[in-house]
């Protein structure tokens, strides 16, 4: 396959919304662009800011000045760039801008990390297929995830095509048994931007709308002998006409608040029909109370209001607000039919070993790791399983109906996406601030400004860092440099 071959068969230059995908000067990733639906009546959140704009609250008015020129009118002579104050003010100890970063891990399952074997096979002994049901003691995984520092607590995106027998929660590869040339992730990824404070971080994740390959790719890889290339998830059928979605993950700190982060989850419907998408941001704590002695205290996520979910640990300070979303829209907005915006269902378990799944053994709890494809995958419950419904509270038991526990997850459900460039969009922000503390929780017009500031100081940064490149070789080193941020 020749590399024109694999970069149309990859980023579907056929498509007609493949344009929007293709880099260019002004932005060296993958260019986002968001349609916008048609203006509609004033929803809550539009009347809310209206609302804060009569109080005088100028921080959520389009016009505002931008943190950039505010830092260059104070600054004058001595400014060098946003990004480098942020890196000044992280060094002098006065930020700790570097708390927060896509520390979590992308794979933890078959590594030594894990390895508790008596034969130190560590490949065999947490296998990808465990990694949904069995706590981790020394890390944890997810896609496009960050963390703080000390791995304290995680946040990651989910998603399910409708199709798949599982979540798709982690990077899934082969092992150095299974593959021909070792062990080797089987996904397509892209890490495109990272500022060194982490300010601004963009991933991208290409997600198949056909059942993803798991079995096939084990099977034609454990077949090839060592002489002969390895079977890859593009040589699968998983990305024909383009049935496929092009999810990404953006990151941006508010301006001087280092542990305030906005997250948006961007997804594009590339292939010819409408389709349906799951996507299930989710927070939880790593699992430190299943093995020490004496047992330390457990901390807790629980609900406290809509889509809001707050967090008791005795090292960590935050809350996390799932917003509602828009409705899915097409590549062109047209004057359609006002729809409702999708809300999230909130989820909560314990991120515990389902032991009785795995080894017909007694659960600690009542609420495992796994719970979140038992509660949205019908095919995933064990076989027997009645669904139960409260019809008080419209729980089941798969999830804690209290809305408490060690794992939360916002559940999103877009349901026919248009084609060829159709588009949904998740918002979230991890906070410590309250939403009369935050404008940015309730305007989704300044939560996306915000996000734009941080890109644009990126923009500088790596402007001033590339000086007489070509602009080919400035989206080079970029991504580059994003790679080893990741």
């Amino acid at each position: 396959m020749s590399a024109k071959q694999l970069q149309n068969k990859i980023f579907g230059a056929s498509s007609s919304s493949s344009s929007n995908l293709k880099p260019n000067p002004s932005d060296p990733g993958l260019t986002i662009n968001i349609p916008k639906p048609p203006v509609a009546s004033p929803t809550p959140l539009s009347q809310n800011k209206a609302i804060q704009r009569a109080n005088g609250d100028t921080q959520s008015s389009p016009t505002a000045e931008k943190y950039k020129d505010r830092l260059l009118a104070r600054l004058k002579s001595e400014y060098q760039g946003v990004e480098r104050y942020r890196l000044l003010q992280d060094e002098r100890r006065e930020r700790h801008w570097k708390k927060w970063g896509p520390y979590l891990s992308e794979r933890q399952w078959a590594t030594v990390r894990e390895d508790y074997s008596p034969d130190g096979d560590a490949w065999s002994h947490f296998p990808h297929s465990q990694a949904r049901s069995r706590a981790f003691r020394w890390g944890e995984d997810g896609i496009a995830g960050i963390s703080d520092n000390h791995l304290d607590l995680c946040f990651s995106v989910a998603l399910w095509n409708g199709v798949d027998p599982i979540l798709k929660e982690r990077l899934f590869g082969v092992t150095g048994h299974e593959g021909n040339h070792g062990e080797d992730v089987k996904e397509l990824y892209y890490y495109l931007d990272s500022t060194p404070t982490h300010s601004y971080m963009k991933y991208l994740y290409k997600y198949p709308q056909r059942p993803f390959p798991y079995d096939q790719l084990v099977r034609e890889n454990a077949n090839r002998s060592r002489d002969v290339n390895e079977y890859e998830l593009l040589d699968t059928d998983s990305f024909d006409e383009d049935r496929y979605w092009d999810v990404f993950v953006e990151y941006s700190k508010d301006e001087d608040t280092p542990n305030a982060i906005s997250i948006r989850i961007t997804a594009y419907n590339r292939g010819p029909d409408s389709a349906t998408l799951h996507i299930i941001p989710q927070l939880w704590f790593p699992n430190t109370w299943s093995w020490s002695k004496p047992t330390p205290e457990k901390p807790s996520l629980h609900l406290v209001a809509p889509g809001a979910v707050a967090v008791k640990h005795p090292s960590v300070r935050t809350n996390l607000y799932c917003l509602p979303s828009p409705p899915p829209v097409g590549p062109e907005a047209i004057d359609e039919e006002e729809e409702d915006n999708v809300y999230p269902e909130m989820l909560f378990t314990e991120n515990e070993t389902n032991y009785k799944r795995l080894y017909g053994g007694q659960n600690e709890s009542s609420y495992s790791k796994d719970a979140f494809h038992d509660h949205i995958i019908p095919s995933h419950r064990p076989v027997g399983t009645v669904k139960v419904e409260n019809s008080n509270e419209g729980e089941h038991i798969f999830v804690n109906p209290l809305n408490r526990g060690t794992k939360a997850g916002g559940h999103y459900i877009f349901r026919d996406v248009p084609p060829n460039g159709g588009c949904v969009v998740v918002r979230c922000k991890l906070t410590p601030s309250k939403p009369d503390e935050d404008a940015g929780i309730t305007d989704e017009e300044l939560f996306d400004m915000s996000m734009e500031e941080r890109r644009e100081e990126a923009d500088e940064f790596y402007g001033n860092l590339s000086l007489g490149l070509t602009d080919d070789l400035r989206s080079v080193m970029r991504q580059a440099l994003a790679g080893m941020m990741w």
